[in-house]
């Protein structure tokens, strides 16, 4: 199975007169198709690591290739466009426009960039909501929403421009353990429909546990690698 994701000698130092190295020489492939979760405490540098494979961030030494791209040395517009067609994110916030619906929501990137949006795109944008159970919300308000449909709306946002990988990061963080169930459901749904690539980030073993992979940060530095499929 070929790699989406290639980490190469990936150092991150932040700060000039004083310097802290948050990630050290950190090497990890992810396979295209693949479900994993990167564990690690709070400071581990789990995000950090999560922000360079998003292309949020640039290693301080080392490569990050996405779809056999490399990254680091590319420029902002090229990032960008790069972000937008491979990548979909899903973070613990769901930083959904309140004022907005559930549909205006899910097709919001296409608003941003001022996009027109077509019959095609408003019907696939349907057929996420739809995916994600929410058809018969679709029109309700974001703030009039529960937590678990807000989050649900994120992750079918997250999904418009057909991403080859998901980055969540303690996608369920401000969920109760019911609704968590039914988020992760839903994310092995999402990943068995369109053989999507997910990293999950997260410091709860027991929601790691539910990946095929899980991957423990400690100090910077990969701690731990246990696959379960071989």
């Amino acid at each position: 199975m070929a790699n989406l994701i290639e980490l190469r000698q990936v150092s991150k130092i932040y700060g000039t007169s004083v310097k802290t190295k948050v990630l050290h020489e950190v090497d990890l492939n992810i396979a295209q198709g693949s479900f994993n979760g990167i564990i690690g405490a709070s400071g581990s540098g789990k995000s950090t690591l999560l922000n360079l494979i998003g292309t949020l961030d640039k290693p301080s030494n080392g490569q990050v290739l996405i779809d056999g791209i490399e990254t680091s040395k590319m420029k902002a517009n090229a990032l960008a466009k790069l972000r937008n067609q491979t990548i979909g994110f899903v973070f613990q916030f769901h930083y959904l426009l309140p004022e907005f619906t559930a549909l205006e929501n899910v097709l919001m990137p296409y608003y941003i960039k001022g996009k027109k949006i077509d019959k095609k795109l408003n019907d696939r944008a349907e057929e996420l909501l739809e995916l994600v159970g929410l058809t018969k919300v679709k029109n309700n308000l974001a703030g009039n929403m529960s937590g678990g449909q807000q989050q649900r709306t994120a992750i079918a946002r997250s999904l418009i421009n057909q991403p080859k990988l998901i980055l969540a990061d303690e996608p369920t963080g401000n969920l109760d353990s019911e609704t968590t169930e039914q988020v992760y459901e839903l994310l092995r749904e999402i990943h068995k429909t369109y053989n999507t690539t997910f990293v999950i980030i997260t410091h709860d073993r027991r929601i790691a546990e539910k990946t095929d992979r899980i991957i423990e940060i400690k100090d910077g530095r990969i701690f731990s690698d246990f696959s379960k499929i071989f």
